[in-house]
């Protein structure tokens, strides 16, 4: 049997929905659809998705309708739920969708997984430039203060305080440690790598 396709309709003062999604189980090139809001003020939407047994993350997509499931840190084997809002101009939010619950799994061997424990269908190597043998999905582009730990957490927050606003990083010592994206500045987009890693503990030990 194909992928199930499940409708989930929802309506607002703000928004109506229909969500298409694959479930159960997510593999190759999975992405997440809905029709967009006819609403006149509408900004964009957000996404909250999350395993069930942790807290959930949101993921602000702006006024796109649809959203690579790819670009989530998501771990293989673990049910996750998954829903949508919509926000307008003056910052009034939706409620979210019914959930949908699905698998993430990428159909790669373990064996020939550059990153096994998460969803990496494409098994994209692109950090740093000439690659490292290590999954991007499973690259902590915010762990600033490596190799003193393997998390992203407050003391990454630090390292990138003291570098905030560094145009040098490629050319002039000391090296940026905070220049996650590595485009030779510390800035907002750093930051944003921050706050999307925030609270990994497992960071991978590069070679």
């Amino acid at each position: 049997m194909g992928p199930l396709l499940s409708k989930i309709y929802f309506s607002s003062t703000l928004v109506s929905l229909i969500i298409s999604f694959a479930a159960i189980s997510i593999s190759h090139g999975a992405t997440l659809r809905w029709d967009a809001n006819v609403e006149k003020d509408l900004a964009g939407y957000k996404v909250y998705y999350g395993v069930l047994s942790m807290d959930y993350m949101s993921f602000d997509v702006g006024r796109v309708t649809e959203l690579d499931l790819g670009s989530l840190s998501l771990y293989e084997s673990e049910v996750y739920w998954i829903a949508v809002t919509s926000y307008d101009t003056s910052g009034n939010e939706s409620l979210p969708s019914s959930p949908v619950y699905f698998i993430a799994d990428d159909g790669i061997d373990t064996a020939n997984d550059n990153c096994a424990d998460y969803y990496n269908p494409d098994q994209k190597d692109t950090y740093p430039p000439q690659g490292n043998g290590i999954g991007d999905a499973c690259e902590c582009y915010a762990n600033f203060n490596y190799p003193n730990d393997l998390k992203v957490n407050a003391s990454d927050l630090g390292v990138f305080k003291l570098e905030y606003g560094r145009i040098d990083c490629k050319t002039t010592p000391p090296l940026c440690k905070a220049d996650g994206n590595n485009d030779g500045k510390v800035n907002a987009q750093d930051l944003g790598l921050f706050k999307n890693e925030y609270g990994r503990i497992d960071c991978p030990a590069l070679p």
